[in-house]
């Protein structure tokens, strides 16, 4: 061996201990990747060496490392195996030795900074029978070609990079089961911890949020319905996204929900079935992982990437433990929080029962019930609507976080917007989108802000009395369990506010009658001739209904003869026969209250009806069976006389004849 073989051969040993130093050296793998890829060149006399591993799929390349005096620094570039000059080895485990290769490499020749490939040696990387990529130099520097020894030291160097690359794969596989056990530790600690459902929400989101990097992370619930996906809490999101629903029976949501299983998208905008309900970002990565208690799916956790292959299997792995944990506390806190509300309930409706019925006084029972539903539902927008049975509207009486003028003005008859159909069907309905109900337009709510809304109808046995609203200002899904609570409350108010009514009618009347009894006894004292009488009688009549018009009639033989008129000197007399409406009072003995009196037969001949233009009229036969005597009055606007003004009509007739 002449002294130029010996150095070589003492710089190929010395090359090759700097090689085996590499793989005991506290170094970077990838630093240790670099020098190997140097040493390559030093050993082979080569312009570049590379160094590529297989990517997951196993038909593409990844560039680990380069070396070379010249060589443009293309690490990280993936490429396809299929064609490239390390196909043999990876493909087949075959060292190649090509000189002037036949089939362009256009990733070498990049490398080379564009020279043309005159000649490689290119040999596997293998480890467990298993081949992870290739080790490939390319032109030797005196032109001439690569041989068997250059082969089999690059075989040493590929033996050094594989322990180099299993040693990366178990530091790596550590380093993800000890971040996996760290978060998962921390995750169950800071999740578990609370039984507070909007604690344990945001803990989880913080948790992934804080391990997984994201465009937007969110944790959705199916609703009580198990139709729809609503966001129970995000990060990353904005103003109106925070309120998109996802179908639950559709996309990949739907498969992740009936499977239980997680999936992990790196190219979503070939992946049929992502959801891209985000505009304003373009989700090319995304992970989903379903949330499951012990007996059932309770939703599941997104987490989405504006990159292509964003996450990995064990970024999968790390979120479906997260999501494990979630649904044991999430069904934790729910169990919790349901049972302390059904208390908190129960004590808040006993306490309004017995409020609203100690009470009479109906502005303080609409108070009570307001500040409950306000309270119980957490909404911030209530209105309580009677039915104005005189106009055939509901009437606002009561109403929390709305402009009071605009819903006094807001008055749906029977059918008539969300209330009026409430209140037409006595059928609770809760309206997610309120904007978008065709039933709103006739009685817009959504002019006052007003985006959900709950309504139920008040009824006291069969019939009803009105609608009562619970209302939000956000998109709000209003569950079962709350419309239970509303129905619930609706019917306890519905009592109360009858009672109130009643109530109140009765005092009324009870004053009534006390100021009118006053009245009249005042204006009897001071008639002095018998024959005033019946103008007296025909103007209180007038002044007690507000009136337009009042009539005083005497019933004498077989003839009605009209004996005084409010506001009016001249009474004429009249025949039974022309006077049907008062003849059929005098034969039935009962009251007469006509609402359009234009259109009732009964009333083609009545003077104040055909030629003076009254619309509506109430007559009170006074005398029992066999009248003596007959009370009207008339009013020029339609008016809807009750059963409480017939009787006060005739209470006043009595007392001025008894009188």
């Amino acid at each position: 061996m002449d002294t130029e073989s010996a150095v070589s051969l003492e710089q190929q040993a010395t090359s090759l201990h700097r090689v085996a130093q590499l793989a005991v050296d506290p170094i970077p793998v990838e630093e240790a990747l670099r020098r190997i890829a140097e040493e390559a060149c030093l050993l082979t006399d080569a312009s570049a060496s590379a160094v590529a591993f297989l990517t997951e799929s196993e038909t593409k390349l990844r560039l680990a490392a380069v070396a070379g005096e010249s060589v443009q620094d293309l690490r990280g570039t993936v490429f396809r195996v299929e064609n490239s000059l390390m196909e043999s080895a990876v493909r087949r485990g075959e060292n190649a030795i090509p000189y002037y290769p036949l089939r362009p490499d256009p990733v070498m020749e990049s490398l080379l900074g564009g020279e043309r490939l005159r000649g490689a040696a290119v040999v596997p990387i293998q480890c467990d029978q298993r081949i992870w990529g290739a080790l490939a130099v390319l032109n030797r520097r005196d032109g001439s070609r690569f041989d068997s020894s250059d082969v089999r030291l690059l075989q040493i160097l590929a033996s050094h990079i594989a322990s180099l690359w299993r040693r990366r794969q178990l530091e790596q596989r550590n380093d993800r089961l000890r971040r996996e056990l760290d978060v998962m530790y921390h995750a169950a600690r800071s999740i578990g911890s609370s039984l507070n459902l909007n604690q344990v929400l945001e803990a989880v989101l913080d948790e992934v949020a804080a391990h997984l990097p994201h465009a937007f992370a969110t944790l959705f619930l199916l609703t009580d319905e198990r139709t729809h996906l609503f966001i129970a809490a995000e990060h990353g999101l904005q103003g109106e996204e925070r309120e998109v629903m996802l179908a639950a029976d559709e996309g990949l949501q739907a498969e992740v929900l009936r499977t239980g299983e997680p999936r992990l998208v790196n190219a979503a905008d070939v992946e049929p079935g992502v959801e891209q309900f985000v505009p304003r970002l373009r989700i090319l990565s995304a992970l989903y992982a379903p949330v499951r208690s012990r007996t059932r799916t309770l939703g599941l956790l997104l987490v989405t990437s504006t990159s292509r292959n964003a996450y990995t299997e064990a970024d999968l792995k790390l979120l479906n433990g997260v999501a494990s944990l979630a649904g044991i506390a999430i069904e934790n806190a729910m169990l919790y929080e349901d049972a302390h509300r059904r208390a908190e309930e129960a004590t808040s409706i006993y306490e309004l029962s017995q409020l609203v019925n100690s009470s009479l006084e109906l502005n303080s029972v609409l108070n009570l019930v307001a500040d409950s539903v306000l309270r119980l539902l957490q909404v911030d927008k209530f209105a309580l609507m009677l039915y104005d049975s005189n106009e055939g509207v509901l009437r606002t009486k009561v109403s929390r976080g709305v402009d009071p003028v605009y819903f006094d003005r807001l008055r749906p008859a029977r059918g008539q917007g969300i209330p009026g159909w409430v209140f037409e069907f006595q059928s609770p309905v809760y309206v997610l989108d309120v904007a978008a109900d065709s039933r709103n337009a006739a009685a817009p709510l959504d002019k006052e802000g007003v985006v959900s809304v709950a309504c139920v109808p008040l009824q006291v046995g069969m019939e009803s009395m009105g609608v009562m609203l619970a209302m939000s200002s956000r998109r709000r899904l209003f569950t079962i369990a709350e419309m239970e609570l509303l129905y619930t409350i609706a019917n306890q108010a519905a009592v109360a506010i009858d009672n109130a009514l009643r109530y109140e009618e009765e005092r009324k009347k009870s004053e009534d009658l006390r100021q009118y009894f006053l009245r009249v006894a005042r204006a009897i004292g001071s008639t002095v001739q018998q024959g005033e009488v019946p103008q007296l009688i025909a103007n209180i009549a007038a002044e007690v209904l507000r009136a337009d018009r009042a009539v005083y009639y005497a019933v004498e033989g077989g003839r009605i003869r009209m004996m005084a008129v409010s506001g009016m000197r001249i009474v004429p007399p009249l025949d039974e026969e022309e006077t049907s409406s008062m003849a059929w009072v005098v034969k039935t003995g009962r009251p007469l209250l006509a609402y359009e009196a234009s259109s009732d037969v009964r009333f083609r001949d009545d003077p104040f009806v055909q030629r003076e233009g009254m619309a509506s009229c109430l007559a009170v036969p006074i005398g029992g069976k066999q009248p003596t005597s007959l009370l009207a009055v008339y009013t020029l606007q339609p008016r809807k006389f009750s059963s409480h003004d017939a009787e006060l009509l005739s209470t006043v007739a009595e007392l001025v004849l008894e009188t």
